[in-house]
């Protein structure tokens, strides 16, 4: 069981590096942000409400104009 977490903790380490470095910048110019919030199970209640709150704030920005980064909207 071990081994199996350890292989899963560096196989995610990888994916990410290459979804940073090479992939995602070749693709797409979008900023993706994340929320670490229950969807499921014992608290949804939560997640759903933050997940709510981030969609307004999307409609936000993008009334706004959008957001700059590095010199890039």
């Amino acid at each position: 069981m071990r081994k199996l977490a350890v292989f899963l903790v560096i196989a995610s380490a990888l994916l990410s590096a290459f979804s940073i470095d090479g992939w995602s910048r070749s693709r797409t110019k979008a900023i993706k942000v994340g929320l670490n919030v229950p969807i499921t199970g014992d608290i949804p209640k939560v997640g759903e409400g933050s997940k709510f709150a981030a969609q307004l704030w999307l409609e936000d920005i993008n009334k706004a104009g959008g957001l700059e980064v590095g010199g890039t909207k």
